[in-house]
């Protein structure tokens, strides 16, 4: 989805940017590659970092009164050290920029790293295996009460309502999007979530947003 978005984004011509990723566990070198992939596209990378925050994979499989659920319901999420360090990255740059710093000048190096190339190519591995295992398992169990909005909010449009049930097809992305706003917690990976933990966002009220038009299968890029 990432590298869809960014392959369509129009040239940067010399303007700067910069990435933030937010990680259940372990982001690899996805903020890197990003800044190359933009870099390549006519934009200055300025910088980057990662946030840990809940795993909305490992928390759908997950018991409802489990340590690692009470931690996620339990963190102070105004106040994140990797997300605070990053913001004041931001501000000092848009500071310098403000005061009239060429965009080049703030350029940062994007060295080659042969041993993390090596680290990815496992973590991708060892991820699509279980991409493909739960892929093949998501499925919306008799809770299900045929509301929609699972077909609603899917960014990828992998979700259509047939007879009011949702039928899921092979593109999905395991963004997990589906599973946890379904309001009769009904959308399963095989039996692992079922009766197990939803995420509902920092605050309990996270509601997502409907990513697409109505009728259509393509991310919306403004």
């Amino acid at each position: 989805l990432v590298q869809d978005y960014l392959a369509r984004l129009p040239s940067g011509k010399g303007r700067g940017a910069y990435i933030f990723c937010t990680k259940g566990a372990f982001a690899a070198n996805s903020v890197r590659r990003n800044l190359q992939r933009l870099a390549a596209n006519g934009y200055v990378p300025l910088g980057g970092g990662s946030v840990l925050m809940p795993g909305t994979d490992g928390l759908s499989m997950v018991s409802k009164n489990s340590l690692m659920a009470h931690k996620a319901l339990e963190k102070d999420f105004d106040h994140l050290k990797d997300a605070d360090r990053l913001v004041d990255e931001i501000a000092s740059i848009s500071s310098e920029l403000q005061d009239g710093c060429p965009v080049e000048t703030l350029r940062q190096s994007l060295p080659s790293r042969s041993g993390a190339t090596f680290s990815d190519r496992i973590w991708t591995f060892l991820y699509t295996i279980t991409e493909n295992f739960a892929r093949s398992r998501l499925h919306a169990d008799e809770q299900c009460k045929g509301c929609g909005i699972c077909a609603q909010i899917c960014p990828l449009g992998s979700i259509e309502m047939f007879n009011g049930h949702p039928r899921f097809a092979d593109n999905c992305a395991l963004c997990m999007r589906c599973i946890h706003a379904c309001p009769q917690e009904a959308i399963q990976i095989g039996k692992l979530t079922s009766g197990k933990f939803r995420w509902k966002g920092p605050k309990g009220d996270f509601k997502p947003l409907q990513m697409r038009p109505k009728g259509k299968n393509s991310l919306l890029v403004e």
